[in-house]
C-alpha cells in the first residue's frame, strides 16, 4: 500500500496557545496530535513535514524553542508525557516530564532556552530544565486567586514573566522583587465570576522594555505599562458587537499589530499611535482562535514598500498564521493580502469513521468526535459541507442508498441517530429510540427504507425512516457493530462486548439469533460483510484479531497480527479474499484470508484507526481515518499491479477476471470479481475495440487509479486527440487547455459582475506636502505641464500626473504609466497590473507575477498575449503614426509559467497536476516526461500511448518491463519490450540477465523471438572462429554457460575506457551487454577482481549516465563507488572527474565562482564522453509521487547521505540499508548492481 493523500486536522478551538511559529515554520494542535508545516521557497508554499502524534489526551499548549526553530516544548493531559520537549526534524521526543497536574498553558523562557514554565491545573507556575530534568516552583507563584490563561515571558529582561488569568487580571513577576499579583484589573461588571473578562490574547512588545498588548474577552485590547502598571491606550472596536480574541505584534512595524475578530474573520491592523485600527481585512467567514506573525514574506522583492496613492500606513511583509473557530488554518500574507496556505476547516478531533457515497467515488463522508459530519471532495482534499454540528461524539456514519436521497445517517454519543439532509443543510430526522451511546448506524442497501442503530442499552435496533420501529434485538451486553448483508435485506449481523457475533432474520416472528459465533475472547467491535460472497463476514475485537466466518459452514479463519485492540475493517470490492483492518496499534493490515496471512500493513497513522473504506468504481484506493484527526488515502495499485499489466499487454481476460469460488481456492492467481466495478471495466474496454485506444487506455487507468488529477489529465488528453469536442461540466475546477482560459476567464468575470460586492477599505491619509503642490498648481497654471507631472509623483499623487500627462504627449504619458507601474512593483503592489495591461508592457506584468509566484494569474496574462489579446493602441502605433512590432516572445513566456506551475506541483509529489499544466499548452511530451520522473509508470506508458509521444512512452515500456520481471511474470516483460525500436536488443539482454532454470531459460529464448541455448553457443562459437568480438559476446552470454563470453566482454569494455577519446554513445551497447550478465556468474564464477571491475565499471559509467539524464542526487555515490573498486585508475581520472563535477555545480549555483583552467579542461573531456545532457522535465532527478507526505512509519535513513527519509523505502541486499525509493530507481536506472558492493542486482521497479 502506497499512502497518495493526507487530509490534516484542523486546529482545537478550547485552548489559547495551539499555535506557534519560529522562521519558516509554523505549528498547530489538533486535539491529540501536533501538525508542523514548513515554508519551501522552491514552490513558495507551506508544507506539512510532520506529524507529532503519540498522545492519547488532549494538548493543552505548544512553544517554540527562541534560538532553536527544531525544538518544541508541547504541554498536554497525556499522563505519560504531561510536558515534553520535541525535536521536529527528527521526530523524536528530546525530553519528558511528568507535572504531577495537567499543564494548561506553557512558554519558553526567552532568554534562556534550557529552561520551560508551565502553569497546572492547581495554579502553581513552575520552571522546568529540560536538558537537566530538574523543576522548580517559580518564587511566591502560590496564592493565585484565579485561574491562569496565558503565560508569557519577557524577550531580554531574565526573570520578568506576566501572567494573565481568568478573571482578567495580570500578575507580574520580576525576580528578584516581590510579585504584583492580580494587577491591572479591568473596571467590568460580574468581576467576581472567574471568566468574565478572561485574558485570551498577549504579547510583549519587543522594541519595548515595558509595553505589553493585551486582549481579554470584555475590555477589548489594551496597551499597558507593566513599570508603571498603568493602561497607556484602550484601543477602540467599530461596533460593540466586535470582540477581539487574539492579537500579535508585527515585528517588522513598529508600533503596529493585528487582532482577529472572535466572531468573524476579520484581521485588523492597528498602531500605537491611533486608537481606531488603520485597516479592516476580511480574510474568512469563521471566527479567529489563534494569531501568530512569521517574519516572512513571499515576495521575491527585496526593495521597501512605499506608500501609494497617498495613504500614510505600509503593511509589513509579513505573514499572520490564523487559526479558526471553525477548525481552519491558514497563513496570510499581510503585504499582498491574499492567503499563501488555507486549509479551510477540519476535523479537530479524532475521525472514527468514513464512507464513500454510493453513487460517487469522488465523495467521502466522516464523522468525528467534534461533533460534525462532513463531506470531502477526494480528489482535491477539500472540504464540500459540513452538518450543523454541536451533536457530541459522532461515532458512525451511513450513506442513503438511494441515489435521489442526498442524506448520511450518523450515531451519536448523546443524540441517537440523526439524518443529516445535506442539500438542505439540515437535520431531517431524529430517532432517540436507544437509551444512551449509539455507536453503530447502517442503511439498508437492499430494503432502503430500514436504517439499523446498536448502542451501550444492548440493543440494536431496526426501524423504519419514518421512525417506526421495525425490530428491537435484545444483547446481553453493549453492542459496537452491526452490518446489513449486501445480498439479503432480511440478514443483520452485529458485534456485542460478550465477544459474539450474531446474526439475525429480520423477517422471523422471534428476536432471537439464528446463527451465533463464538471465538473472541473480549469485546467484538466491528462487523463486516463480504461484498462478494453472500454468507461469509469478518468481525473486529480487542482480543487484537480478526475473524472470518462462513454462517453456512460454521468455519473461521483467525488473523493474527494486529498487536492492540482491532477496530476499522473493510473488505475489496473486488479481489474476495482481500480483507483490510485498522488498530490501535497504527498499523492497516492487508490479508489474505484464504491462509490467513496478512500481504501488507502500514503505520503512518500517528494514532488509532478507526475508519476504512473503499468505493466499487475505484477499488485499489482506500481511505482511512484516525484518532490522529486525519484522513488518508492509499493506492493498493502496488499489491496487484500484475492485473493491471494484463490488461495493458492485452492478456486474455480469464488472466485477470474470474469468479468467486475458484479464485477462494488457496493458491489460486489472484483475479477480479466484482460486478460494478471489474465489470464494467471489461465492458468499456470490450466496447473500445480490439485495439488499444484512449478511451480503454483511460478506463484502465481510472479504474487502477487513485484520486486526484488524474480524471483532469484524461479530460485534457481526450481533448487532445479529438475523442470529445466537448468537455465535462468539472472541466474549468481543474487545469484546461490555455486555448480555453481566455473565453472561460471572461464567462466567470461577466458572472461576478452580475453579482454586487462590498469591499473593506483602510483608513488613514499621509501628510499633505502642502509645498510642492503649491509650486505644481502654479506649475499647471504656467502651461509647465511636464513639470506639474514631476512634482504631483514627489508627492506620490500619481494619478492626477497621469491624467494631464497624455497633454504632453502620448510617449511621455506612456513612459510616465511605465514608472508608476515599476514604483508599483517594487514595492510588490498589485495596483501596476492594469498599468502594464494599459501600456501593452506584457513582458514586465509576466515578470512581475512571476517573482510574487502568482503563477496562474501569469498563466492567463501570457496566453491572452499569445492570442493577441493585450494589444493596445499604444502597441500598434507611436506618437508618429508608424506601426510597431508584435510581441514575439508571448509564447515562451507562456511555456516559462506553465513550466513553473508544473515543477511546484511536481515538487509538491504531483507529476500527475504537473503533466495537466504541460498538456494545458499542448507540449505532451513534457507531460509524459513528468509522469516518468514521478514514478508514475502505467500512466506515462498509457498517456503517451494516448498522446502518440514516442520517446517517454517507450521508456515507460522499458521500465515495466523491469517490474514484470520482478514479479515473475517474463512473459508480459516480452510483451512489453517488443514494443520498442530495438526490440531485439532488449530482449536478448532480457535473456542474457535472466537467471532461471535452462528448461524456463529455453522458453524465454522461445517466446522471445531468440534461437535456443544451443543455437546461441553454436553461433558463439562461430563467431569466435571468425574473431567477431561483437557477435561472441552477443552470443556467448545468452548461451547455458557464459562465463568465457563475460570474460571477454569485461576485459573488451575495460580496455575501451581505460583509453581516451571515447563517448558514452561509443560504449553503450557493450556495457549493455557486460552489465545484463546473469547473477549466478557474478556471484559464484567471477574472480574477486574481475567483480570489482564489473562493479567499478558499472558505478563509473552510471555516474556518467547519472549526470546526463539530470539524477545529480546519486552522482557522487557513484563516482566515490567506482573510486572505492578500481584505485588502479579510480583514484586518478575518476577522481578528478569527480571534482570537476562538484566545481561545476558550485559553478552553476554561483555564477561568480570560477573554476581552475585544469577543472575546465577536466570538464571539457567530462562533456564529450557525455554528449548531450538532457534539460527539464526530460532529464532531472525522479521524485516519486507522494514520498513528501509525513508519517509515522519506521525511521530510517539513506545509506548515500545519512539523512532520514520520508516517503516510500526500498531495503538493499542486507536487509539494513535503506535507499529512498527515489534514490534507488535513479541507481538501478543506470546502475543495475547493489550499492553495497555485493554483487547482487537491485529492482527497485
Amino acid at each position: 500500500m502506497e499512502q497518495v493523500a493526507l487530509l490534516s486536522a484542523g486546529c482545537q478551538q478550547w485552548n489559547l496557545d495551539v499555535c506557534a511559529c519560529a522562521r519558516k515554520r509554523f505549528a498547530y494542535c489538533a486535539s491529540l496530535a501536533i501538525y508542523v508545516f514548513e515554508f519551501r521557497e522552491s514552490i513558495n508554499t507551506f508544507e506539512p513535514v510532520s506529524i507529532l502524534a503519540d498522545y492519547q489526551n488532549i494538548i493543552n499548549g505548544i512553544s517554540w524553542c527562541p534560538n532553536n526553530s527544531d525544538l518544541l516544548g508541547v504541554a498536554s493531559s497525556d499522563p505519560q508525557r504531561q510536558l515534553c520537549v520535541w525535536d521536529v526534524s527528527q521526530e523524536t521526543q528530546v525530553a519528558v516530564l511528568n507535572t504531577g497536574e495537567n499543564p494548561v498553558c506553557l512558554d519558553w523562557v526567552q532568554t534562556d532556552s534550557d529552561k520551560l514554565s508551565y502553569a497546572n491545573s492547581g495554579g502553581l507556575i513552575e520552571l522546568w530544565a529540560y536538558r537537566s530534568d530538574t523543576k522548580s516552583l517559580l518564587k511566591d507563584s502560590s496564592g493565585m486567586k484565579s485561574a491562569v490563561t496565558l503565560l508569557r515571558w519577557h524577550h531580554s529582561k531574565p526573570g520578568r514573566l506576566v501572567v494573565g488569568h481568568k478573571d482578567g487580571s495580570l500578575s507580574l513577576f520580576q525576580s528578584p522583587s516581590k510579585p504584583q499579583k492580580h494587577v491591572i484589573r479591568a473596571d467590568v461588571r460580574h468581576r467576581d465570576t472567574d471568566s468574565g473578562d478572561a485574558i485570551t490574547g498577549m504579547e510583549w512588545d519587543r522594541l519595548s522594555d515595558d509595553y505589553l498588548l493585551v486582549a481579554s474577552t470584555s475590555s477589548g485590547v489594551r496597551l499597558l505599562d507593566m513599570t508603571s502598571l498603568s493602561v497607556m491606550m484602550t484601543f477602540k472596536l467599530p461596533s460593540v458587537a466586535s470582540t477581539v480574541g487574539c492579537l500579535a505584534w508585527l515585528p517588522e512595524a513598529s508600533g503596529m499589530f493585528v487582532t482577529g475578530d472572535v466572531s468573524s474573520g476579520i484581521l485588523r491592523v492597528w498602531s500605537v499611535a491611533n486608537s481606531s485600527p488603520l485597516e479592516t481585512i476580511r480574510i474568512k467567514d469563521g471566527g479567529f482562535n489563534i494569531l501568530r506573525v512569521l517574519p516572512l514574506s513571499m515576495s521575491s522583492s527585496s526593495a521597501e514598500p512605499e506608500p501609494v496613492g497617498g495613504v500614510g500606513h505600509i503593511l509589513p511583509k509579513v505573514c499572520v498564521t490564523c487559526t479558526f473557530k471553525d477548525g481552519g488554518v491558514g497563513v496570510y500574507d499581510l503585504a499582498k493580502k491574499k492567503w499563501n496556505h488555507l486549509r479551510e476547516q477540519g476535523h479537530s478531533e479524532t475521525i472514527f469513521d468514513c464512507k464513500f457515497k454510493p453513487s460517487s467515488c469522488n465523495i467521502l463522508a466522516t464523522g468525528s468526535y467534534d461533533g460534525t459530519v462532513k463531506t470531502w471532495d477526494v480528489n482535491t482534499m477539500k472540504m464540500i459541507s459540513s452538518s450543523p454540528g454541536n451533536e457530541g461524539p459522532i461515532y458512525s456514519v451511513a450513506w442513503s442508498p438511494m441515489e435521489k436521497l442526498d442524506c448520511i445517517a450518523a450515531s451519536t454519543s448523546a443524540n441517537g441517530v440523526f439524518i443529516w439532509d445535506i442539500a438542505g443543510d439540515k437535520i431531517s430526522r431524529r430517532f432517540k429510540t436507544h437509551k444512551g451511546k449509539v455507536y453503530r448506524v447502517c442503511w439498508n442497501k437492499v430494503d432502503q427504507q430500514l436504517i439499523a442503530s446498536c448502542g451501550e442499552d444492548n440493543l440494536c435496533i431496526i426501524q423504519n425512516l419514518n421512525g417506526s420501529v421495525v425490530k428491537r434485538f435484545k444483547h446481553p451486553a453493549r453492542v459496537f457493530g452491526c452490518d446489513w448483508n449486501p445480498f439479503k435485506g432480511n440478514i443483520l449481523a452485529t458485534a456485542c462486548e460478550d465477544g459474539v457475533i450474531r446474526v439475525f432474520n429480520c423477517h422471523s416472528s422471534d428476536d432471537k439469533a439464528f446463527n451465533e459465533f463464538q471465538g473472541h475472547t473480549l469485546k467484538a467491535f466491528d462487523v463486516c460483510w463480504s461484498p462478494l460472497q453472500d454468507r461469509v463476514l469478518c468481525s473486529s475485537s480487542d482480543d487484537k484479531t480478526v475473524r472470518v466466518w462462513n454462517y453456512s459452514s460454521s468455519s473461521c479463519v483467525v488473523l493474527h497480527g494486529h498487536t492492540d485492540n482491532v477496530r476499522g475493517l473493510v473488505w475489496s470490492p473486488e479481489i474476495p479474499h482481500l480483507l483490510f483492518s485498522g488498530s490501535w496499534d497504527r498499523s492497516i493490515r492487508a490479508w489474505d484470508t484464504r491462509s490467513g496471512s496478512c500481504i501488507d500493513a502500514v503505520r503512518d497513522h500517528g494514532a488509532d484507526v478507526y475508519g476504512l473504506a473503499i468505493h466499487p468504481d475505484r477499488p485499489f484506493a482506500l481511505a482511512s481515518t484516525s484518532r490522529d484527526s486525519t484522513v488518508r488515502l492509499w493506492s493498493l495499485e502496488p499489491l496487484f499491479c500484475q492485473l493491471q499489466m494484463n490488461i495493458l499487454t492485452q492478456q486474455p481476460w480469464n488472466k485477470s477476471v474470474g469468479d468467486v469460488d475458484h479464485c477462494m481456492l488457496v493458491g489460486s492467481p489472484v483475479r477480479m470479481c466484482g460486478v460494478s466495478g471489474s465489470g464494467k471495466l471489461r465492458l468499456a474496454v470490450l466496447q473500445s475495440g480490439e485495439r488499444p485506444n484512449v478511451m480503454m487506455w483511460k478506463h484502465v487507468t481510472e479504474f487502477f487509479g487513485y484520486p486526484g488529477a488524474l480524471t483532469n489529465l484524461w479530460e485534457l488528453v481526450v481533448l487532445l486527440t479529438n475523442e470529445s469536442s466537448s468537455p465535462s461540466n468539472d472541466y474549468g475546477s481543474g487545469v484546461m487547455l490555455a486555448k480555453h482560459l481566455t473565453e472561460f476567464m471572461k464567462s466567470k468575470a461577466e458572472e461576478m459582475e452580475s453579482v454586487k460586492m462590498t469591499k473593506f477599505h483602510g483608513v488613514g491619509k499621509m501628510k499633505k506636502e502642502d509645498r510642492l503642490r503649491k509650486s505644481a498648481e502654479i506649475r499647471l497654471k504656467l502651461g509647465q505641464i511636464q513639470q506639474y507631472c514631476e512634482l504631483m509623483v514627489q508627492v506620490g499623487d500619481w494619478e492626477k500626473a497621469v491624467v494631464v500627462a497624455p497633454a504632453v504627449s502620448l510617449q511621455y504619458w506612456k513612459s510616465l504609466m511605465e514608472r508608476w507601474s515599476d514604483h508599483l512593483m517594487a514595492a510588490g503592489n498589485d495596483a501596476a497590473v492594469p498599468l502594464c495591461i494599459s501600456t501593452g508592457n506584457v513582458a514586465k506584468l509576466v515578470d512581475f507575477l512571476f517573482s510574487k509566484q502568482s503563477l496562474d494569474d501569469a498563466m492567463l496574462v501570457s496566453q491572452v498575449a499569445y492570442e493577441g489579446g493585450h494589444s493596445t493602441f499604444i502597441d500598434e502605433m507611436n506618437d508618429d503614426g508608424v506601426e510597431c512590432k508584435t510581441d514575439n516572445g508571448a509564447d515562451q513566456r507562456r511555456h516559462a509559467v506553465v513550466c513553473s506551475l508544473a515543477d511546484r506541483a511536481f515538487h509538491c509529489g504531483d507529476p500527475v497536476l504537473a503533466a495537466c499544466y504541460h498538456l494545458s499548452v499542448e507540449d505532451k511530451e513534457a507531460a509524459v516526461w513528468r509522469l516518468l520522473r514521478g514514478y508514475q509508470l502505467e500512466l506515462a506508458y498509457c498517456v503517451g500511448s494516448a498522446l502518440k509521444v514516442e520517446d517517454p512512452t517507450l521508456l515507460a515500456a522499458k521500465l515495466l518491463a523491469r517490474r514484470c520481471e520482478k514479479l515473475g511474470r517474463r512473459d508480459l516483460a516480452v510483451c512489453f519490450l517488443k514494443q520498442l525500436p530495438d526490440s531485439d536488443h532488449q530482449l536478448q539482454l532480457l535473456c542474457a540477465r535472466s537467471s532461471v532454470a535452462l528448461s524456463e531459460l529455453d522458453a524465454l529464448h522461445k517466446m522471445a523471438g531468440i534461437p535456443g541455448l544451443a543455437e546461441c553457443g553454436a553461433r558463439a562459437s562461430a563467431a569466435q572462429s571468425t574473431s567477431n568480438k561483437m557477435e561472441y559476446c552477443r552470443w556467448g552470454l545468452l548461451q547455458a554457460r557464459p562465463y568465457d563470453a563475460f570474460t571477454t566482454t569485461l576485459k573488451l569494455v575495460k580496455g575501451m575506457i581505460e583509453e581516451d577519446g571515447w563517448t558514452l554513445s561509443d560504449i553503450e551497447i557493450w556495457t549493455d551487454l557486460l552489465l545484463n550478465v546473469k547473477l549466478h556468474v557474478v556471484l559464484h564464477h567471477a574472480t574477486e577482481q574481475q567483480r570489482n571491475e564489473l562493479l567499478g565499471i558499472a558505478a563509473y559509467v552510471g555516474a556518467l549516465k547519472a549526470i546526463k539524464r539530470g539524477y545529480f542526487p546519486i552522482v557522487p555515490a557513484l563516482f566515490n563507488h567506482a573510486i572505492d573498486l578500481l584505485p588502479h585508475w579510480g583514484e586518478g581520472a575518476v577522481a578528478s572527474e569527480l571534482n570537476a563535477y562538484h566545481e561545476h555545480r558550485r559553478h552553476q549555483l554561483d555564477s561568480s565562482y570560477r573554476m581552475s583552467d585544469k577543472v575546465l579542461k577536466t570538464c571539457v573531456t567530462l562533456q564529450k564522453k557525455l554528449g548531450t545532457i538532457a534539460q527539464p522535465p526530460r532529464g532531472g532527478a525522479i521524485v516519486v509521487a507522494h514520498s513528501a507526505l509525513p508519517g509515522h512509519s519506521e525511521v530510517h535513513t539513506s545509506y548515500f547521505t545519512g539523512q532520514r527519509i520520508h516517503g516510500p523505502v526500498y531495503h538493499l541486499d542486507d536487509g539494513q540499508s535503506t535507499l529512498s525509493l527515489s534514490e534507488a530507481l535513479m541507481w538501478a536506472e543506470v546502475n543495475p548492481f547493489s550499492p553495497l558492493k555485493s554483487g547482487v542486482v537491485i529492482n527497485p521497479f
